[in-house]
């Protein structure tokens, strides 16, 4: 389900008026009501997002190693997304440590065997133009929304993300762009990356942006968004076809469950614990 239709279904619930298609979230004439929900959905579904690492948000980022550049942001998330593990596209594996560890290491260059977690805000950013027909999801990004001038992409401003930096600095064995590329875990192919050991593969999970226009899908199930979206509603406005919000929240917090049992049952192997 997208943003427009996850809106219209909680404005239903309310019994308000829908926000016509033609229209659209980002219409300046939206009442008080529909953007109050445009608020409340994207509330609802950052609180599912986080309340679970949903396999729908498993992502490769790719490491474009440069000669030089020992920090690579991973681009496409929010400062929210996680990082499992980083390895060479060879197979090994990098050391995770702390900023700390990395920052008192001399400076050194050579192959990268640690790797340090932290994110950065890269501030306002402007609207970048390019052709429809030119667009690519993997080169710009899911941080782009296609929409403004029919040829402009236009990026929120405050773009937070997780940044990864290497130590020792890639050396000038290294000849790649510095770039960083996201890929869907379930998209994501083994083929060849260049050179051999010149890229390194950061596994882990995505938190998307805010939802911005209405084609923007909600990823997370519908059900508990839905549903959250609504008990805010409730809450703010008293009741909504007699519910009250108390009710209203027990219902979706039970829809949470239930999804989390339903994702957890496709990766069971991750949530086996084991005593050593």
């Amino acid at each position: 389900m997208n943003y427009l239709e996850m809106c219209n279904e909680v404005l239903v619930r309310m019994r308000e008026i829908e926000i016509a298609p033609e229209q659209g979230v980002l219409s300046r004439d939206l009442d008080p009501q529909q953007k109050m929900v445009l608020k409340l959905v994207n509330d609802a579904r950052n609180f599912v997002m986080r309340a679970h690492t949903w396999n729908a948000f498993r992502t490769v980022w790719i490491l474009d190693l440069a000669h030089g550049v020992n920090r690579y942001n991973l681009r496409g998330g929010t400062e929210q997304s996680t990082v499992s593990f980083i390895r060479y596209d060879d197979g090994p594996l990098l050391q995770e440590v702390n900023m700390h560890e990395i920052s008192s290491r001399p400076s050194q260059q050579g192959r990268p065997r640690w790797f340090a977690p932290g994110w950065v805000n890269l501030g306002d950013a402007s609207p970048i133009v390019v052709p429809p027909s030119e667009f690519n999801e993997s080169e710009y990004g899911a941080w782009f929304s296609r929409y403004g001038q029919e040829n402009e992409v236009i990026r929120p401003t405050n773009e937070k993300c997780v940044q990864i930096e290497v130590w020792p600095v890639p050396d000038n064995s290294y000849g790649g762009t510095g770039d960083v590329y996201k890929y869907a875990e379930a998209q994501f192919g083994l083929g060849q990356w260049g050179q051999r050991g010149s890229q390194l593969f950061a596994y882990g999970y995505t938190q998307p942006p805010l939802l911005y226009a209405d084609e923007d899908l909600m990823i997370v199930p519908d059900d508990p968004v839905m549903h959250f979206a609504l008990a805010y509603a409730i809450s703010e406005r008293g009741e909504a076809g007699g519910a009250t919000a108390q009710q209203g929240f027990a219902l979706a917090k039970q829809y949470l469950s239930d999804a989390i049992s339903w994702d957890v049952n496709n990766s069971r192997a991750e949530y086996i614990w084991e005593a050593v």
